[in-house]
């Protein structure tokens, strides 16, 4: 277990702060006794403290939940305040031996049911992934019909290569390291930031400070890129056909494009332009299907899981 930071929680209940948090579970029918901020890896949040005979928020907790005792029962002692405890989603709404419900409302502070069975309440976290695919397809669509010569290159390119292709993906790979999934955090940061270089290498030329790159130079960025993607494929043998095709056809873009740089053939860079909408195209649907699949509860859209 991590003990927190500080002895005895903030006396914040009395603050302006507090005032609002106080009357906020109120109008649910929920008298809050105590307010902390805690500090404890690998979250910070605030915690609040309330008596409740059997309703939070709206929702009936079995009795099993009322008089449950788990390993952090002691979490809070009223003498010594908090005491305890081993993680935010353990402490996210234990009934303790005082009767007080502990919630532990980490960043969002925001928490969506009740399991009945285990007498806990849990934070829901939304699935980034299609944020972050959706933000690669788009924009990789977008350049690469460019690539094939249905328009020049311009602001529009750049803003999307910004904005949906670079900060979203990166908000993305956040979101992903708040879940635990290192080959999300991984790979949407990357690409990301992928985005980001590539806009840099675009406009810093133009700026007179630097000299814009060589062929070679591009070749081997578009090889090192290449090669981190072929790796990661192999993390995706485990999860969908989808993003198994998702990141294969963006390796091979990738080594198009390399090829394109260090030959300066331009049927190859037409080439790499299709080949790089349909990959764009995968990641799209993708980001669709789980979206859509998870709002209707089952596969409509199908993405080919391996099975386990």
């Amino acid at each position: 277990m991590h003990a927190p930071s500080s002895g005895k929680p903030k006396r914040l209940l009395d603050e302006p702060f507090g005032f609002l948090v106080k009357h906020l579970f109120a109008a649910f029918g929920t008298e809050v006794v105590g307010l902390a901020f805690v500090r404890t890896l690998p979250l910070s949040g605030l915690l609040v403290y309330f008596h409740t005979a059997d309703r939070v928020f709206g929702h009936t907790l079995p009795p099993s939940c009322r008089n449950c005792h788990t390993n952090l029962s002691q979490a809070w002692d009223p003498s010594r305040g908090l005491v305890a405890y081993s993680d935010i989603s353990d402490v996210c709404a234990l009934c303790c031996g005082h009767d007080k419900i502990l919630l532990g409302l980490a960043y969002t502070c925001i928490f969506t049911s009740v399991q009945g069975r285990h007498g806990k309440l849990r934070t829901k976290l939304a699935n980034p992934a299609p944020l972050g695919l959706m933000g690669f397809g788009m924009t990789t669509v977008l350049l690469n019909l460019h690539n094939t010569g249905f328009y020049g290159l311009d602001s529009m390119i750049l803003a999307m290569g910004i904005v949906y292709g670079g900060v979203a993906q990166v908000l993305a790979g956040i979101m992903e390291f708040q879940r635990g999934n290192t080959f999300g955090t991984t790979a949407f940061t990357s690409y990301g930031l992928f985005w980001l270089s590539l806009v840099a290498l675009k406009l810093l030329p133009s700026t007179g400070l630097w000299i814009g790159p060589t062929a070679n130079a591009m070749a081997a960025y578009f090889f090192m890129w290449g090669l981190f993607t072929f790796v990661m494929f192999f993390g995706t043998l485990k999860t969908s056909r989808a993003l198994q095709f998702v990141f294969m056809s963006l390796a091979v873009l990738f080594f198009l494009l390399t090829t394109k740089e260090l030959t300066g053939n331009t049927s190859v860079g037409i080439l790499a332009g299709y080949e790089g909408i349909i990959c764009g195209l995968s990641a799209v649907y993708l980001a669709l299907a789980e979206v859509i699949n998870e709002a209707q509860g089952k596969e409509r859209l199908p993405i080919g899981m391996v099975p386990e």
